[in-house]
């Protein structure tokens, strides 16, 4: 895939990963050139997993049957699913076993088949995790089931490297909001496989309908097995009405040409944005250098200057708790057209602290269904004077796009020498 990528995004893919318009070039590779190296690709895994697995059966002395079963599990052209990951009971690798004749259905079809692959180890403290394991492998010991399910023993980076490269879609089925964020999935985009996950983690940034597929809409409920039930029948569902048919859905020449249209643009939208020059880009740019420039601030002159922050920290620490805002007017218009800006003002209660002491800002946004801000933006307030009851910010919120808007207000510390403002981890809402 690196050649190819060298062939027709060029050098600058080497140079500039993390550049958007290095990736725009994916739409011009050729949809049988990726699809006959993603084809490579995959029957490089099934021999792979073929030699492992039989290695791994004589290592738990299997028999003749067994062995030659082994070397005929996974086919080229069936659907592959890829679950690979450390094993914990929140990544839920169980979650398709609640329907288990549904599964055996989908996975033995003759004209549509799907295959799944599973590979991973548990902590070796998390007895729950072992039992996932267990359940698992027990599963794949179906004899109806034992060319199309598979687990894969000592998961390392080897074995890692040849699911995210060879796969067409993986999977990820955490409960939300456990996941922290799922780099696996990044490295299988970036490969040409298609996410279908929960909206946890990365995938809350990276989904959209032409990268992959989503779990649920993000919800959160207090219930883990209702939790589990309804995100079941969701994941049957995508398998059943979306993804299957469209990985079979094939030309004359048998390319898919809608499945390649959504390889491409998973590539192109997810490679610059998650890949570890960027993060290291980002990390340079908005962390490592400016804590290097305050840092040769704050130590000329004696180090006076470190010396007047802790000050202001401790002074600042000292007097928060007697701090609070409130939003000061409401409007009353129920209606503001679009491209208008809508005033708000907040009144703050700032106690022994004075307003350079503080960044007073508005966040805002449009409002999701449960009437939470969602891409969300921030506006700083100006200070505006003070009355009898406290000090007055102003702000003006833009009002860019149509629908239900909201907004709040909150209050952080402010200081020139402060590199980031939530240093001293002191935050107040409204």
């Amino acid at each position: 895939m690196g050649e190819l990528f060298l062939r027709y995004m060029g050098p600058r893919f080497l140079e500039k990963p993390g550049d958007p318009s290095v990736w725009e070039r994916v739409d011009a590779i050729p949809a049988g050139e990726l699809w006959r190296i993603h084809q490579v690709r995959k029957e490089r895994l099934v021999f792979f997993v073929r030699k492992r697995l039989t290695a791994q059966l004589q290592r738990q002395g299997a028999g003749s049957a067994s062995l030659r079963a082994a070397e005929e599990v996974l086919h080229p052209e069936a659907l592959t699913i890829g679950f690979s990951r450390r094993f914990a009971t929140y990544k839920r690798a169980g979650l398709l076993f609640r329907q288990p004749e549904r599964l055996v259905r989908l996975l033995t079809d003759p004209k549509r088949p799907v295959q799944i692959l599973f590979a991973g180890k548990a902590h070796p403290q998390d007895q729950p995790a072992k039992e996932l394991i267990k359940s698992v492998v027990h599963f794949a010991s179906d004899p109806r089931l034992r060319e199309r399910l598979v687990f894969i023993e000592n998961y390392d980076i080897n074995v890692g490297r040849y699911m995210v490269q060879g796969v067409d879609v993986w999977l990820n089925t955490p409960r939300r909001p456990l996941e922290a964020s799922g780099t696996s999935g990044m490295k299988a985009a970036a490969n040409g496989a298609l996410n279908l996950s929960v909206l946890d983690g990365w995938w809350c940034e990276g989904y959209a309908l032409d990268t992959g597929w989503a779990v649920g809409s993000g919800e959160l409920y207090d219930d883990p097995e209702v939790q589990d039930h309804i995100e079941c029948e969701a994941l049957f569902n995508l398998l059943e009405q979306e993804i299957i048919p469209l990985f079979y859905d094939r030309e004359k020449a048998g390319l898919p040409r809608n499945w390649i249209s959504m390889m491409k643009s998973s590539m192109r939208k997810l490679g610059a944005r998650f890949n570890t020059h960027r993060m290291v880009e980002e990390y340079a740019e908005y962390c490592y250098l400016p804590a290097h420039r305050a840092g040769e601030k704050l130590k000329g002159n004696g180090f006076a200057g470190a010396s007047a922050l802790a000050e202001w920290r401790a002074r600042v620490t000292a007097g928060w708790s007697h701090l609070s805002i409130r939003i000061d007017d409401v409007r009353k218009e129920k209606e503001v057209p679009v491209g208008a800006a809508v005033g708000v003002a907040v009144r703050a209660n700032l106690g022994p602290l004075s307003p350079d002491d503080v960044s007073v800002e508005v966040y805002h946004g449009p409002l999701d269904t449960a009437g939470e801000i969602r891409d969300g933006g921030i506006v700083r307030a100006r200070h505006d004077g003070r009355d009898g009851d406290g000090d007055i910010f102003r702000a003006e919120i833009p009002c860019r796009v149509t629908g239900r808007y909201g907004y709040t207000a909150r209050v952080l510390p402010k200081h020139p020498d402060l590199v980031n403002p939530f240093t001293p981890l002191l935050l107040t809402w409204e």
